[in-house]
């Protein structure tokens, strides 16, 4: 069964209280209480200032030793969605980005004729941090169109590469 039922004010499932996973983070019905209760004793606080008083209270903390407030705020987000804390409203719109654009540069092209142990390891290109703004637009565009969640900004430390076969470049002079 389950009934909805209120305490202080704000509904939530009776199955909360068995704990709940969210983000790939199990949460025990004491560490949900302890979520509920940061929250509530900072009704004036933004979101923010309220995930990192989580993180603290939980001990979250990434493996760098810096709190894991990005996760905690996105935990918190669902938590208020499903009914089971309140949280202020946010002080700024969500950002909306622009859609990338797909291109000829990314459509499909016949499979090149090479075994797997062929490619070596000077056939990879780092484009993360390169400078060179085409070679990022074209990987967050060949992750638009073929990644099945499409292109998002990464977070947390992350390596954009691309993996090159003898012979073969890619489209519209980039290499």
């Amino acid at each position: 069964m389950d009934r909805t039922i209120r305490r202080s004010g704000t509904p939530y499932t009776e199955r909360m209280l068995d704990g709940t996973t969210i983000r790939g983070r199990s949460f025990t019905p004491e560490e949900l209480l302890q979520i509920r209760a940061v929250v509530e004793e900072s009704p004036e606080a933004h979101r923010f200032a309220i995930s990192k008083k989580v993180c603290e209270v939980l001990g979250w903390r990434q493996l760098n030793g810096r709190l894991k407030d990005r996760a905690c705020r996105d935990v918190l987000a669902r938590l208020h969605d499903i009914g089971f804390l309140r949280l202020p409203s946010p002080r700024r719109p969500a950002v909306r980005r622009r859609p990338i654009p797909i291109t000829d540069r990314t459509t499909p092209r016949p499979a090149f004729p090479t075994h797997p142990l062929d490619v070596e390891r000077t056939y990879f290109s780092i484009v993360t941090g390169s400078g060179d703004v085409k070679q990022e637009s074209l990987w967050n565009e060949y992750v638009e169109r073929y990644h099945y969640l499409g292109y998002g900004v990464p977070l947390g430390p992350h390596i954009k590469y691309f993996v090159h076969v003898p012979g073969e470049h890619l489209k519209s002079g980039h290499r």
